[in-house]
């Protein structure tokens, strides 16, 4: 899709592009009623560890 796009140096058109890709990929996974973490293979991590910073 971006071979067709061109070069665009603002950035734009791969934004757009980008946007639209995961458009479709969300799509296709609640049409097949799953999730898109297991449509695109599973997630990595069940859970996930927390962080907390604070500036003094």
């Amino acid at each position: 899709m971006l071979d067709r796009l061109g070069r665009d140096r603002s950035g734009m058109t791969h934004m757009a592009a980008s946007a639209l890709a995961m458009a479709i990929w969300d799509l296709s996974a609640r049409l097949e009623g799953v999730s898109l973490a297991r449509k695109l293979g599973r997630a990595l991590n069940d859970r996930l560890p927390t962080y907390a910073s604070a500036h003094s």
